[in-house]
């Protein structure tokens, strides 16, 4: 069989996996972080002419992300957010490409019927039913809405819309609601109608996001029922989002907070007698946090609050003083994302969590080190990259990051015995050589992808610069390791 033909004949699958590596490779080579840059996107137009089932795969992605903004003055936008920002939008039927509809309104329109007239008029006008969605956000965003807008009666004009939501976007199975920043203070008289609307938005769909801005909100909480993820922001409005996690206790699957001020914060996971509440359906836990002043007191958590925790991210200061957050799931936790810091290895080593192979199922570890341990004799680079190996030797992808030194890990990451499972590092403050690199690729056999800066590039004749760099790694890694794949260079 030809090479031309075997192209040709892929199965969906593997063309989005062969589209997705090429993008996302092309998105890391010039800085585009986001997978809907105008970078990324024009790259997938190139790959329209391989063929139709190509094509179709591509087409499909390009037409994914549908976006509606209802504006103020009566008019509205619409068009697909995934198609690229410089090209026509399609002029063919797409919409049964749709995966995902995003809805940009004020909120006060939708009370006052004039939301539902323009979002009729913008899908009539293009005569669009997206079936095939399976996602909704809605966001409520300010749009200066003029004094004496009628908005009466609320009911009626709250439930005429969500029906019509139902009937445009039929098969929706996640609905994420979001407040933005912009989003205009909610008066008391709309607490109601709004607590209706919220509520019968959730009634859309089973698995259910709502992302807080921060602002204090005065929805009665009765209507906050049922949801699957929790975002907000900590701060005075903490206690209402704190009592929307606590009647979300048997529900929650994943929860983020993002805090500048962590304050008791411990008791996101207490109810209101003060007895510690179990999240078994939690599988997801981001804490964004800022790192405390030096002899902050820790809460101490007696029991077992997250049993089936999959996905641990924390990034600031681990914000307990005992190890609350991995009790119970030693044999659930896939993906890790920590700071490092004295107060925290003492914490896990007492624990014994760091014992080799005590995270057993452990594949995805981040460590940071916060700048408060650059200082410390006690602590080296050497000593948080072991930490790191022991933490899990089973890993498959390891990034370590510093924000004070560079990591110094090449003894450590060259002993098999540790990390012999290994197939992505990234180190962006440490150096490697290129026969540090290359005895790198021998002694970690799984190893496909290295982050790293390169020093020494003379110590080669045959690449003495950086062009040839690639032609060299060829030459001399490839042989080593035939899983090796890319070499990405940040500086």
């Amino acid at each position: 069989m030809s090479l031309s033909h075997l192209i040709l004949t892929l199965p969906e699958p593997i063309i989005e996996r062969i589209v997705w590596f090429v993008a996302n490779n092309y998105r890391h080579q010039h800085y585009a972080d986001s997978r809907y840059s105008e970078a990324h996107r024009m790259l997938k137009l190139r790959l329209l002419g391989v063929c139709r089932s190509w094509r179709e795969v591509i087409l499909a992605d390009l037409c994914s992300l549908y976006r509606i903004q209802l504006f103020n003055d009566g008019s509205f936008s619409t068009g697909l957010l995934s198609w690229p920002t410089y090209i026509e939008q399609p002029s063919f039927p797409f919409d049964n490409w749709v995966k995902e509809v995003l809805l940009e309104v004020d909120y006060r329109y939708i009370l006052c019927d004039q939301a539902l007239q323009r979002l009729t008029s913008a899908l009539t006008q293009n005569s669009l039913n997206f079936a095939a969605a399976r996602k909704l956000h809605i966001t409520f965003v300010s749009m200066n809405v003029y004094h004496g807008m009628p908005i009466q009666p609320f009911a009626d004009n709250v439930t005429a819309f969500v029906e019509y939501l139902k009937q445009t976007i039929p098969n929706i199975t996640r609905i994420v609601v979001r407040f933005s920043q912009e989003q205009a203070p909610i008066g008391s008289t709309l607490t109601v109608p709004l607590g209706n609307l919220v509520s019968q938005l959730y009634g859309l769909a089973k698995d259910i996001t709502f992302r807080g801005n921060g602002r204090p909100l005065l929805i009665p909480l009765r209507s906050q029922t049922g949801l699957c993820r929790i975002e907000y922001d900590w701060d005075s409005s903490s206690p209402y989002y704190v009592e929307m996690i606590r009647q979300n206790v048997q529900t929650l699957q994943m929860l983020q907070i993002r805090a500048t001020n962590t304050y008791n914060i411990a008791s996101i996971l207490y109810d209101k007698s003060g007895q510690l509440m179990v999240f078994h359906n939690m599988r997801r836990l981001v804490l964004k946090l800022r790192p405390k002043p030096e002899g902050t007191v820790k809460p101490v958590v007696e029991g077992t609050p997250f049993p089936s925790l999959e996905q641990l991210h924390i990034t600031g200061q681990y914000p307990f003083g005992d190890d609350a957050l991995f009790r119970g799931n030693y044999k659930t936790l896939i993906d890790l994302r920590i700071p490092v810091d004295i107060p925290t290895m003492d914490i896990l080593n007492k624990s014994k969590i760091s014992e080799t192979g005590r995270l057993e199922r452990l594949r995805h570890l981040e460590i940071t080190e916060i700048e408060t341990i650059a200082e410390n004799e006690d602590i080296n680079s050497i000593t948080i990259s072991k930490f790191a190996m022991q933490l899990a030797p089973s890993i498959q992808t390891l990034c370590m990051r510093s924000c004070s030194r560079a990591f110094n890990v090449s003894n450590t990451v060259y002993d098999t015995s540790l990390c012999h499972n290994l197939r992505y590092l990234s180190i962006p403050n440490s150096s490697f050589s290129v026969y540090s690199i290359m005895m790198l690729a021998d002694s970690l056999p799984l190893l496909t992808d290295l982050e790293t800066n390169l020093v020494n590039i003379g110590f080669f004749p045959d690449c003495q610069h950086t062009p040839k760099l690639p032609k060299h790694v060829s030459k001399n890694i490839y042989p080593l390791s035939k899983n090796f794949k890319c070499l990405s260079l940040l500086s």
